[in-house]
């Protein structure tokens, strides 16, 4: 999703992108409902990729398709692959900062601190963009103002949510038989939605369940609490000056709560706990929305489209002087 937001944010300097994905029927489905080109790997006698079967193909598009600039977004792609595709100029979004890459420039929303380490991790000449000023924002988030606040709690773990943090969740809230209005949501890519449901109205809990809402920033707006795992939607909630309680679902997530733990920008929970965090949020007397918004302000994408532009003109006032050579 924050690489469609990007994709997005580039058109309006002129930059056009088409993703290479896996044959896999969500990515398709969103990618199709966003409108843009998208080219899927041949995986039709393959039941599974190797990476650098992945690599082969990948090259093989980057030529085909004359791309110049090739972004990549995936935690398995190593320095065996990058060296194997040769793209021209390579862009890597990245949190983990434990592996080197051959990338003209990185981006990592998590501590800034880490920037000694990608130095060590990256080519000399690599622009390095760390820190969450460079979080990549849906346009949804930032045109959405809190108005009246509808719910008391919204409740989302992304898209797929395989360990069912939502339902863990909203279990542990009925135990207490928690009186407050609920905002629950799951994505497109939850598996066993009706089970969900039955579940939701047997309950004693006030909640409001939604799948694959098109009003998600709405919601989250209209909410007091967001309780969410610790990636993407963490620094959503952060734009929109939210009160917050993370849960870790992964562990690429640490660097992520230490962020905000450190900014006092949210609180961490796990799921037995959940009941006991959200009555200590109500009674802190911490300002965590003042600091949730500084923390983020939105604008990351725009940062970021302006030094994917530095790069391509660079590389082409490079082309213009070896010409002329």
């Amino acid at each position: 999703m924050r690489c469609i937001e990007l994709a997005n944010t580039l058109i309006d300097v002129n930059i056009y992108s088409v993703f290479i994905t896996s044959e896999d029927a969500l990515s398709k489905s969103i990618l199709e409902t966003s409108e843009l080109k998208f080219i899927t790997l041949d995986t039709l006698t393959l039941d599974t990729l190797t990476l650098e079967q992945d690599a082969i193909q990948t090259k093989r598009i980057l030529h085909s398709e004359k791309i110049d600039v090739l972004l990549v977004d995936h935690y398995q792609v190593n320095l065996d692959w990058q060296s194997h595709v040769k793209a021209k100029n390579l862009i890597i979004i990245d949190d983990l900062a434990n592996r080197p890459h051959l990338c003209d420039l990185l981006i990592d929303t998590s501590d800034q601190q880490k920037l000694e380490l990608y130095k060590k991790l990256t080519k000399h000449n690599c622009e390095c963009l760390i820190g969450p000023k460079y979080a990549i924002i849906r346009d949804e988030f930032l045109t959405s103002q809190t108005s009246n606040i509808e719910y008391d709690i919204f409740i989302c773990f992304g898209g797929s949510d395989p360990d069912k943090y939502t339902f863990s969740s909203l279990k542990t809230l009925a135990k207490k038989s928690y009186t407050g209005k609920i905002c629950a949501v799951v994505g497109q890519g939850y598996n066993g939605f009706s089970l969900l449901q039955i579940w939701v109205k047997q309950s004693n809990l006030n909640i409001h369940l939604f799948q694959d809402p098109n009003n998600l920033a709405q919601l989250m707006a209209q909410s007091e609490l967001i309780i969410s795992a610790a990636g993407s939607m963490l620094f959503e909630a952060a734009s929109l000056a939210k009160k917050i309680i993370m849960i870790k679902t992964d562990d690429n997530q640490i660097d992520n709560i230490k962020l905000f733990l450190k900014n006092q920008a949210a609180l961490e929970s796990d799921i037995i706990n959940l009941n006991d965090v959200i009555i200590e949020i109500k009674n802190t007397k911490i300002n965590l929305t003042q600091y949730s918004k500084k923390l983020c302000d939105g604008q990351g994408k725009f940062r970021i489209s302006k030094a994917i532009k530095r790069l391509m003109e660079k590389n082409s006032n490079l082309k213009e002087v070896n010409r002329c050579k």
